[in-house]
């Protein structure tokens, strides 16, 4: 972890992305051909955000948020943010090869209709920017809200501070009414299987100081 907190903010962020794609390939719903792109894509013009009290008070950044159990690496935020965007008609996430992207159709088509996936079919992005929010929510209680430093999320263009305001408020509306939460902790022994492939076969092999210096 010191090697970590001693990475930019750009570098972690990176890496983060790095490590969700190597990790989910099997498990989310990306697809692994095509997920490592990003896309040059403007944000789109967004009202004034009206649920201030989504964003966090407490001065936490992206490095407070990492995973903190290292058995189980698969992200709760990115399996939620990643299956809204795959309702919202993704192709980047809309892979189903595996049993496990198979159950979270079966599991969840029935909220397609649901205001956080609308809000998410109009933005015009996806890829690495799903990752991103990803990684600027925290668990607050039975909710997410935003970290108190988001620069590193609309550094970019595509987010926005009135975009996420307003799209975090209909995620979690979607968590709650999807029982979202349950599914997750319903598969939480897969994760942890799915951990285990990925820590023997690719992050034992990164090496972090690399990452950070090139990324500097």
């Amino acid at each position: 972890m010191c090697k970590l907190q001693a990475m930019k903010p750009t570098a972690i962020l990176a890496l983060i992305t790095a490590l969700i794609l190597l990790i989910c390939a099997g498990c989310s719903n990306i697809a692994p051909a095509e997920s490592a792109s990003s896309e040059p894509e403007s944000s789109i013009p967004a009202e004034s955000a009206s649920d201030s009290a989504s964003i966090a008070a407490e001065p936490l950044s992206v490095y407070d948020t990492l995973p903190d159990d290292p058995a189980n690496m698969v992200d709760e935020r990115f399996e939620l943010l990643s299956l809204v965007f795959r309702l919202a008609g993704r192709e980047e996430y809309s892979d189903d090869l595996t049993e496990y992207q198979q159950k979270v159709i079966s599991e969840f088509n029935g909220y397609s209709n649901h205001e956080a996936v609308k809000y998410a079919a109009k933005l015009p992005f996806g890829y690495d920017a799903v990752f991103r929010f990803s990684v600027h929510i925290y668990k607050q209680g039975e909710n997410f809200a935003l970290i108190d430093d988001i620069s590193s999320l609309v550094d970019d263009g595509r987010w926005t501070e009135e975009s996420a305001a307003e799209f975090l408020p209909l995620l979690n509306d979607f968590y709650t009414a999807s029982n979202f939460a349950a599914f997750y902790q319903s598969n939480i022994e897969f994760y942890k299987a799915e951990t285990k492939k990925f820590v023997d076969a690719d992050y034992s092999k990164i090496d972090l100081e690399w990452f950070g210096n090139v990324l500097h």
